[in-house]
């Protein structure tokens, strides 16, 4: 009797384990036509409603165009017509997220590329946004142009922020991140320079904020920052400055302590910066000449133009790695690469960011190019190229092998005295 009692429990046990699944499965909509319109105001919400008729999807919201003034206070609401509201913004494939052209909630279209923010007229007047705590996800783009919000609460159940999803926000001063939050994209917050406060609960599992910094609890890996702060400091015990990090917003010094290890792609990248100060006590990171590099690899971190556009590469640097950081607010004129350099990934010779009207090679053999792509050139093109006479051929062949000669301006022999001109101090 024992022995049937043990298999009866055990069978229902294993029923449970094989539904649970079905039960956290995610939700299937009806995307083929409006099933909910409704009309609160100067709002007119459009949704799809779920295979099973108790969640609904707000794709689109319609602003009244003869009600705009009313347009102040959009409290979206927690249900339509009996059915929760769990899903916000515009109806695009998960497998066409890298497309183009976006939209934002309000049917106007978002491109990041030529600075359409997604805002339009209709939003002029629309300061106060409330949105549910029933919403699970948010699309990309969604609240992209809501210029004059100031404050954004985010339910606690939204677990994912995707890029541009408040782009162009350029009011908004706080933002409160949802509680169980585990995923967020730096681009999510681009183009906010007036925000200067970022809060998420302490039960968070994955983040902290510091310093006006959000901060991977398990990596030590800071992934976005206030865009308001004039001042950066770093807190003692991060890792990892993530990419983009310090791309936004106007700051002008920054403060790196020992502890950071690793600075990803563009992390300092920012025009407005001028002064970027290193722990001296630090074994990853260290100043030379015109450049920060990586004490471990020897790649180029970031590199300051000076007021005349000369950029020279430091001897430090063996490797360029893929988009180097780029500060100051000087554009490059003329690019020095040295003859320590003897590798480059795809886009590493490209510090310049193609703009250089002049490029030296100091070195004897050209560098080793790690990663190439069709469609893309890894060499400096469109420009003027010094090699010394040695080195002539053997850069040319570089060029031809990539079928990139006739890329070139002019090709050029120099001498290295003939750099002593873009040195040389005013008198």
């Amino acid at each position: 009797m024992k022995k049937k009692i043990v298999m009866i429990v055990g069978l229902l046990l294993m029923l449970l384990v094989v539904q649970v699944p079905e039960a956290n499965a995610a939700t299937e909509w009806n995307e083929q036509a409006d099933a909910i319109v409704v009309t609160e105001g100067p709002y007119t919400y459009h949704a799809y409603t779920s295979v099973d008729n108790q969640s609904c999807w707000i794709y689109l919201i319609d602003i009244d165009y003869n009600k705009v003034d009313e347009a102040n206070e959009l409290l979206i609401p927690s249900e339509l017509m009996g059915r929760t509201v769990t899903r916000l913004g515009y109806d695009f494939p998960e497998d066409d997220w890298d497309a183009e052209f976006y939209s934002n909630i309000f049917g106007v279209v978002v491109e990041q590329a030529h600075n359409l923010d997604g805002y339009s007229p209709r939003l002029k007047n629309l300061t106060k946004l409330t949105i549910p705590d029933t919403v699970e996800q948010i699309e990309p783009t969604c609240f992209s142009g809501v210029a004059f919000v100031e404050t954004i609460e985010l339910p606690p159940n939204v677990k994912k922020i995707y890029r541009e999803t408040f782009y162009g926000c350029t009011k908004l001063k706080k933002i409160v991140l949802p509680k169980n939050l585990k995923s967020l994209d730096v681009a999510a917050f681009e183009d906010c320079p007036n925000l200067k406060k970022i809060e998420i609960s302490n039960t968070n599992k994955n983040y902290y904020v510091k310093n006006g910094l959000l901060i991977e609890k398990k990596k030590q890996r800071a992934i976005m920052a206030v865009q308001a702060k004039k001042k950066v400091i770093i807190p003692k015990g991060v890792k990892v400055l993530g990419t983009r990090l310090l791309s936004y917003g106007k700051i002008k010094k920054v403060v790196i302590p020992a502890s950071v290890r690793d600075v990803e792609v563009l992390a300092l990248n920012n025009k407005h910066i001028k002064k970027i100060s290193i722990a001296k006590s630090s074994k990853y990171l260290a100043w030379d000449g015109q450049c920060i590099y990586d004490k471990v690899d020897l790649s180029l971190v970031v590199a300051k133009p000076k007021a005349n556009g000369y950029l020279r590469i430091s001897n430090k640097v063996i490797y360029l790695k893929d988009e180097a950081s780029l500060i100051g607010g000087n554009k490059v004129k003329v690019m020095v690469i040295p003859s320590s350099v003897t590798m480059a990934g795809l886009t590493g010779l490209h510090v310049d960011r193609s703009r250089a009207e002049k490029v030296y090679f100091l070195g004897k053999t050209p560098p080793e190019l790690l990663e190439t792509e069709d469609y893309y050139s890894s060499l400096p093109i469109f420009t003027n190229v010094y090699v010394r006479q040695k080195a002539f051929t053997a850069y040319q062949n570089w060029y031809d092998e990539y079928d990139l000669l006739d890329a070139v301006y002019s090709w050029n022999i120099f001498k290295p005295s003939d750099l002593k001109v873009y040195t040389k101090k005013k008198k």
